[in-house]
């Protein structure tokens, strides 16, 4: 499998259960649905206060994670649904989120802005990623018994995926440009599937594994070629089986979900590529071209179902991410985290941001001349609006 291989990530501790033991299937169950019934009061909270979605979730996470035995069945949900393995995260949520995103695209100002959103999502990557790792090793002083070289490059590639959800909606509701607003959008959707090419290829160098530098070439081509080749079929077949059917929005939406999971799937375990850039392919194919082969009477269904599915997923991350922190950080306090990497956390975040400001300035003729062009403002406000989010965590 292409996804690396990582330790349980509660540790070996299993939940202990007082009287008769339940079912571990109906826990997640109960679990999934507390979770967006929390979901939904910070969704109220958010409303009524402005304060960001995303962190309210993270932040209540840390707090229930780290007293998860005050929480009685809640608790013991926790416990077993942060017992799921972190490729098994990826399956499940990455497609939705990659998809939808990609989905909604406007493809016809997307393909105009295309070299700038290329531009900033693959060398803007590498480079951000060796920048990190400098960062790391040389500024903040991580020795090699804490991180590696290697290592301080794969968690380099992990911070340089942007997710600004936030920022684009807000960007909308003050009417800035959609020509703008899918600049932020294209970067953050190419440059999840570049990070993750990146990552993979350091996370093996990480482990020690030789190769060499053709086949990291060869290995970067296979990953990075053949997932958008791979997406672009599965587009196509999807494509003509939509075109097939009519008044029937049930058999469109399920098509769609077939299309994003079952090829994100396989890209992963069989054919060994990109399984992000697959279906980063997938949804720009199907918003350029698939839509036309859409029903006009499913396709609001169709948007719907997917504008949940995304919704419910982005809830579950952000809230597992926090819970997961809160569990192993504080409540089992099973942490090689000292003191010192406080400090080195907060110092690492303000370097991060000297770092896409460095990839902003390096790639600005380049950003202001070709595709609609980006002004010092619109340069400011994607610097600050580079979150990250999702993916990373």
């Amino acid at each position: 499998m292409q996804l690396s291989e990582t330790e349980n990530p509660v540790g070996e501790h299993e939940p202990h259960h007082e009287g008769e033991e339940e079912i571990p299937e109906g826990m997640i169950i109960y679990f999934t649905f507390a979770g967006l019934l929390l979901g939904g009061f910070l969704r109220e909270v958010n409303k009524k206060t402005k304060f960001p979605y995303t962190p309210l979730l993270l932040i209540v996470g840390l707090f229930v994670g780290a007293y998860v035995d005050h929480f009685g069945l809640l608790g013991e949900s926790v416990e077993f649904a942060l017992q799921i393995e972190p490729e098994g995260i990826l399956m499940i949520f990455i497609p939705t989120l990659i998809f939808e995103s990609a989905f909604n695209a406007d493809w016809y100002i997307f393909k105009k802005a295309g070299i700038n959103i290329l531009c900033l999502a693959g060398p803007g990557v590498l480079m951000g990623a060796f920048m990190l790792a400098f960062c790391l090793k040389v500024i903040l002083g991580y020795g090699e018994d804490d991180l590696s070289w290697p290592g301080a490059l794969t968690l380099g590639s992990v911070v340089c995926t942007t997710d600004p959800v936030a920022v684009v909606a807000l960007l909308k509701e003050m009417g800035a440009p959609m020509t703008f607003n899918l600049l932020i959008e294209g970067e953050s959707l190419l440059n999840d599937g570049i990070a993750m090419v990146f990552f993979l290829l350091f996370v093996g160098m990480t482990k020690g594994e030789s190769a060499s530098a053709f086949q990291v070439v060869g290995n970067f081509v296979q990953l990075s070629i053949g997932g958008p080749i791979f997406g672009l079929i599965t587009g196509m077949i999807a494509s003509v089986w939509l075109k097939r059917i009519t008044r029937d929005s049930v058999l469109s939406i399920t098509i769609t979900f077939i299309a994003c999971y079952l090829l994100f799937f396989f890209a992963e375990t069989a054919l060994h590529v990109s399984g992000i850039l697959a279906t980063v392919t997938l949804g720009l194919f199907m918003s350029a071209n698939g839509k036309t082969s859409i029903d006009p009477e499913s396709e609001h269904s169709l948007h719907s179902v997917w504008a949940w599915v995304q919704y419910t997923c982005e809830t579950l991350v952000f809230l597992m991410t926090g819970l997961l922190i809160g569990y192993n950080v504080i409540y089992l306090e099973d942490t090689t985290i000292t003191a010192s990497d406080w400090w080195r956390m907060i110092i690492f975040y303000f370097l991060m941001l000297a770092a896409r400001i460095i990839m902003f300035v390096t790639f600005m003729p380049i950003l202001r001349n070709t595709g609609y062009g980006l002004n010092k403002k619109e340069m400011i406000v994607s610097i600050w609006g580079g979150l990250r989010g999702a993916l990373g965590l």
